[in-house]
This record gives structure tokens, sequence and C-alpha cells, in this order.
């Protein structure tokens, strides 16, 4: 385990997993609680909310936009994209599941 970490980890139990969650159309908004990858100590609680446009969970501090993911902000407003790393799925830097919409995808091709 890390030193930063080491702290932090002995004070907090690493199996918690959910810290909240609340339930809000058109965008869920929940928390969850973000362990280290190689050490397992719980780092910070991040938000996630699903876009208005894709219908895809997403970090909520990854996008410029309060309501859209970094993919469908970028193609529809010019904002910076996510540097996309798909691990099981996901985006592990935004957690974007790879999926657009319809006339999102139209503007990719």
């Amino acid at each position: 385990m890390h030193s930063s970490h080491a702290a932090f980890a002995k004070a907090h139990s690493s199996d918690a997993r959910m810290a909240t969650v609340h339930f809000r159309r058109p965008s869920i908004l929940r928390e969850l609680a973000i362990t280290c990858a190689c050490c397992g100590a719980l780092r910070m609680n991040r938000t996630i909310k699903i876009c208005d446009e894709c219908d895809s969970e997403y970090y909520s501090d990854t996008s410029k936009m309060t309501k859209m993911c970094p993919d469908c902000s970028h193609f529809l407003y010019g904002y910076d994209n996510c540097n996309h790393e798909f691990k099981n799925g996901r985006c592990v830097h935004c957690y974007w599941n790879g999926k657009s919409s319809e006339y999102v995808n139209g503007l990719k091709k």
C-alpha cells in the first residue's frame, strides 16, 4: 500500500462502495467511493450522472457540461473530449460506456 494511502485506509473500510444514491430525472446522480487500483485504499467519492443526449453514465467531474458526457459535449459543442481508455466496457477516466445517440453517431461520420 502506498504510504499516502495508509492513514486513510486505516480509518476507512475498503469494502464501502456506495456512499449515497440520489434518483432524479433527466440526470440520475449517485456517488461512488473510488478505491485505488493498486492497493484498494479508498481515495475519493465521484458523482455519476446520466447524459441527457446518449443516456450513458459518466463521472460529473470529467465533463465541461453539467448534463452531458464528455463525448456528447465534444461532438455537439466542441468541448475537449476524454482520452477514452476502455476496461470492462467503461472508460476508466470518465466512466462512459462507449454508446452515442443516433444524432451524435451521424456527426462522427
